[in-house]
């Protein structure tokens, strides 16, 4: 979580109350059971969308709604993969821009968590109530992308309007999990398909 002063743009100050694990450590504990469980959901969204996309395709109609079913599961599927979705976005010369334009609602529009878990973030890092530390606060986020979502607020002390972010819930975890299962995937496709070439993806 950290605030930034919107009078001094460049000052950041974060909050932590915990040392947080590695990336390395987090992949490298990941349990194998929620591994399985995790690719089994995955497919559940992915392999429906993916086999409808050979009749969407040939309709303009049908194929706007299959983009916009493609965001939603990408907010559904978790961080990682809005991620993609905002890499996408910005990947005219790659995506027909129809599709891109879809997706651009990703860079700040993403579902947000509850207003319950972001008070207890606050209260568990910065150790108070939304009410005693801040003046004015914005229940509603200003924006929500897939990391954390953005908050206006007043510090109580000091008056100085401020941008709260705060992280999803178990974000880092989440990628993790689906960074270890991208990368199962991609090696198993180097093992079946050793000719099709792709540096560094497996």
């Amino acid at each position: 979580m950290a605030f930034v002063n919107y009078e001094r743009t460049h000052a950041l100050i974060e909050y932590k109350t915990y040392k947080e694990p590695s990336n390395d450590d987090l992949v490298a504990n990941v349990p194998k059971v929620k591994v399985a469980i995790r690719l089994c959901y995955l497919t559940f969204w992915f392999l429906p969308l993916a086999t409808m996309w050979f009749v969407c395709s040939w309709d303009h109609t049908l194929y706007v709604w299959w983009c916009k079913a493609f965001k939603k599961m990408l907010e559904i599927t978790g961080p990682a993969f809005v991620k993609f979705g905002q890499w996408a976005a910005m990947r005219s010369d790659i995506f027909p821009k129809e599709f891109c334009d879809i997706l651009s609602d990703l860079h700040a529009h993403v579902t947000p968590h509850s207003l319950r878990h972001t008070k207890k973030l606050i209260k568990e890092n910065l150790g108070g109530d939304v009410d005693e530390l801040f003046t004015d606060f914005n229940p509603e986020p200003i924006g929500s992308g897939s990391i954390a979502q953005v908050y206006f607020a007043k510090l109580k002390d000091t008056g100085e309007e401020v941008a709260i972010k705060v992280c999803h819930p178990h974000v880092r975890e989440k990628i993790a999990l689906d960074f270890f299962c991208i990368q199962m995937v991609a090696q198993l496709a180097d093992s079946l398909a050793p000719w099709m070439d792709y540096p560094g993806v497996a």
